[in-house]
């Protein structure tokens, strides 16, 4: 079924005059016609205030998709909010938010808010789609453009549905300090590291830069009292202008199809003790999943 389908323009919320995340949630819930619930919307506010102290619910782009389950809803809702202007609170790309997704679903609902969700994600990607949805002028306008999209909700959520938006990337002859930049300024968990082709060569985390600057002999050491503190660290990373990636990287990430089920890469995941996979597409890079997403925003939607 379309994305489209599971709400109509009487729950599209535009010229969203609210400044801050919550203050538009709150705006999007009261203004949305037809919305009447069997339980006071304060109870639903709560619930969807408690869900984004768990965890973010920004997805990057500028998108954010705050959602949650409530025991007491007898259905399956989707709510679309249309800021006048971008709000104080950003996504983790450093975007602000402009577009908020609202879902809510019962106790009884996860799978359909799950598949939703990646229904969500799917739009964000796709070229010219986020703009037109800003432009719209009418509720039935923002919602035509969702409809026209051909987003579908699939029974099945992909490898490629899990994805961080946006993501970053490195090459090999980048250096350390480049990536260390590009680290503070993305705050990314894994930058995997592409050839020119987009073809993926290996991942690189917090840990490989640490284990680069910690010599192997060290580990096999009991008691480094003796050495003056941060020594071989602080020595690795006067280097770090010219230190390459491809000598630090992980040359071995595990890698899924973007068309493998969620199962599968928990899985794997799962099976190898992995914190993270990159995810490709005819040898292509897609995105990355990291482990932690997966707990706090899918298995907890």
């Amino acid at each position: 079924m379309k994305l489209s389908s599971l709400f109509s323009p009487d729950h599209v919320v535009t010229k969203v005059r609210a400044r801050t995340f919550a203050d538009a949630v709150t705006e999007i819930l009261e203004r949305a016609e037809g919305f009447r619930p069997k339980i006071p919307k304060p109870a639903v506010l709560e619930a969807v205030r408690r869900r984004e102290e768990q965890s973010s619910t920004a997805i990057g782009l500028g998108v954010a998709a705050p959602h949650a389950r409530i025991a007491e809803l007898d259905d399956f809702c989707i709510f679309v909010g249309l800021p006048t202007a971008p709000l104080e609170d950003v996504g983790p790309d450093g975007a602000p938010i402009d577009v908020v997704f609202i879902l809510l679903a019962s106790n009884t609902k996860n799978t359909i808010m799950l598949q939703s969700l990646a229904g969500i994600a799917r739009f964000a990607r796709m070229e010219g789609r986020l703009d037109a949805l800003r432009g719209a002028k009418s509720a039935e306008a923002a919602w035509r453009v969702i409809e026209d999209s051909g987003v579908e909700v699939r029974h099945v959520v992909l490898a490629r549905d899990l994805v961080r938006l946006p993501d970053v990337t490195a090459t090999t002859n980048m250096t350390l300090a480049e990536l260390l930049d590009l680290f503070l300024t993305t705050h990314a968990e894994v930058v995997p590291v592409l050839s020119p082709q987009g073809r993926i060569l290996g991942a690189v985390t917090s840990a490989e830069i640490l284990e680069a600057g910690f010599p192997d002999y060290m580990s096999r050491i009991r008691d480094v009292s003796f050495l003056g503190e941060f020594e071989p660290v602080e020595q690795f990373f006067h280097r770090e202008s010219e230190v390459c990636v491809g000598e630090i990287m992980n040359k071995d990430p595990l890698i899924v199809h973007a068309d493998d089920p969620m199962i599968q890469v928990i899985f794997k995941m799962k099976q190898g003790r992995h914190a993270y996979a990159v995810v490709a597409e005819k040898a292509a890079y897609v995105g990355a999943i990291i482990r932690d997403d997966i707990i706090y925003k899918v298995l907890r939607a």
